[in-house]
């Protein structure tokens, strides 16, 4: 028998080739700091789904606000967890904590206040987070963070698409 498409939520179905899927489901993560968490802005537009087929969480997310009132900064890199009862396959991409190499997820987009945005890597941070890696000008690499791309600026934007493989 064959199964269907797809279904929301964590049950998901199995199609004919035996394949694990889960449909797109939407989730709100909380944007978290290494050292100290951020705080959003209070006025801001925030998007976050995911679907799982197989072993592979396919994740994409949105965050902008025109008008910084209300954030903090935080302290450290900016990290995102994944969606509850995932956990990141760290044997096929190694967790890298706070250093910028590792193994590439995806992309990312961040940019505020009318600066030129800058493209980036999505990377493992720890078995339940993933970070962002913005790319700048020649070899330098720094991590979106309170240091760099600081969420207190007006007219920050962050989106992000990768693909993460999950025990």
């Amino acid at each position: 028998t064959s199964g269907s498409s797809g279904s929301s939520g964590t049950s998901g179905s199995s199609g004919s080739s035996g394949i694990f899927i889960v449909g797109w489901t939407n989730y709100s993560p909380t944007l978290e700091g290494s050292t100290t968490a951020p705080t959003k802005a209070i006025a801001n537009q925030e998007g976050y789904m995911y679907q799982v087929v197989d072993k592979t969480l396919y994740l994409k997310g949105y965050y902008y606000h025109n008008f910084a009132t209300g954030t903090a900064g935080g302290s450290g890199d900016y990290l995102i967890p994944l969606p509850s009862g995932y956990t990141i396959n760290t044997s096929v991409c190694p967790a890298i904590g706070t250093s910028n190499n590792g193994i590439t997820l995806g992309y990312c987009h961040v940019e505020q206040d009318g600066a030129i945005g800058v493209g980036g890597a999505v990377k493992v941070y720890d078995s339940t987070r993933i970070k962002f890696v913005s790319a700048s000008t020649g070899s330098l690499k720094n991590s979106v963070s309170s240091g760099w791309f600081n969420l207190t600026i007006n007219n920050y934007e962050l989106d992000f698409s990768c693909e993460i493989p999950i025990n």
